[in-house]
């Protein structure tokens, strides 16, 4: 009979020695896993619609899985997150896969994020007792707004009821799960007054909404001129590179949740492990240009996202835009 649990803690603690010393893998905060290829909205904020036909539909498999598990019993980051670019309720995995991570990371933060769209009781009954933060995407505040802003299918008023099914579901379990209801704001198309429009309700609802400034993605969604791209990359406003790494359906790893096109590949699971990866040559560059220590094209992922810092300060505040 296989000894699998001893073989597992046994490279955990070969992982775990070899971590002692590292600063690099000390520091990250985070790990987002894709347990799905894909989502079932067509967000006008989001590349997905874009790239959706280039994109396979395919679930984690056990073994990859598995490969992401035992980075993640080394590690014991703060945060998980069992969802990167993609719907993961799609996943018919997903409720297994987050008591995995509860009991490999007990201490970590599980944070789920979703467009709401196949919550059930079932379901909102389990999340609420077995995740520490959930978000909801519902960028509109109306039938029409919803669809024109994340696509056909998305009906507010579904959506809206499973949100406050959710929110019965955790009074009902007497629940600490965070729950927030996230709307994007300064969308060019879309008047904030469309936006803003329903934030009364919920707040009588008692749900938390916050309210995020649109970003292109690092263009991935229009080139909306969000930062001079031949400016030199300063460093992240999020730390990405050191606080947190993105872990693909395939194994595939990722340093910043922009790469949609995976053009940025760290390495892959199934050759390396994550404390590898996270320690390779490749990604140690990455971290070096981004924070403008190592030269990267004007083309760079980073160069073309609001995020990227430039260095150049105005009345004691970093620029984000073009320069005059």
């Amino acid at each position: 009979m296989c000894d699998c649990a001893g073989k597992l803690k046994r490279r955990c603690v070969y992982l775990n020695n070899r971590i002692m010393n590292n600063p690099v893998i000390s520091k990250l905060g985070a790990i987002e896993i894709q347990t799905v290829s894909w989502c079932n909205s067509g967000c006008v904020v989001c590349p997905w619609a874009q790239i959706k036909d280039a994109v396979p539909k395919q679930s984690m498999r056990e073994d990859t899985w598995h490969k992401a598990l035992e980075g993640i019993s080394a590690l014991h980051p703060d945060r998980l997150l069992p969802y990167n670019n993609n719907e993961p309720l799609l996943d018919k995995n997903i409720t297994s896969r987050i008591l995995d991570l509860r009991s490999i990371s007990p201490q970590a933060i599980i944070e789920i994020a979703t467009n709401g769209l196949l919550l059930s009781e079932e379901l909102s009954d389990f999340l609420v007792n077995h995740t520490d933060i959930i978000f909801i995407s519902l960028f509109g505040s109306d039938e029409e707004s919803n669809f024109q802003l994340m696509g056909k299918g998305m009906g507010y008023n579904r959506v809206k009821h499973n949100i406050l099914s959710l929110q019965k579901a955790k009074e009902r379990n007497n629940s600490d799960c965070f729950i927030t209801v996230v709307k994007i704001m300064n969308y060019p198309p879309v008047s904030n007054d469309v936006i803003f429009k329903d934030w009364i309700f919920w707040e009588d609802e008692g749900i938390n909404t916050r309210y995020y400034n649109f970003v292109d993605r690092s263009t991935n969604v229009g080139d909306f001129n969000q930062r001079d791209h031949t400016l030199k990359a300063c460093g992240c406003d999020f730390n990405r590179p050191n606080e947190r790494t993105f872990i693909w359906h395939n194994g595939d790893v990722s340093f910043c949740c922009h790469d949609w096109r995976k053009e940025y590949i760290m390495g892959n699971l199934h050759a390396n492990s994550l404390i590898d990866i996270l320690n390779s040559e490749k990604y140690n560059l990455i971290r070096d240009m981004v924070d403008g220590i190592a030269d990267s094209a004007d083309n760079f992922l980073c160069k073309k996202c609001f995020h990227c810092k430039t260095g150049i300060r105005d009345s004691g505040y970093p620029s984000k835009g073009k320069t005059e």
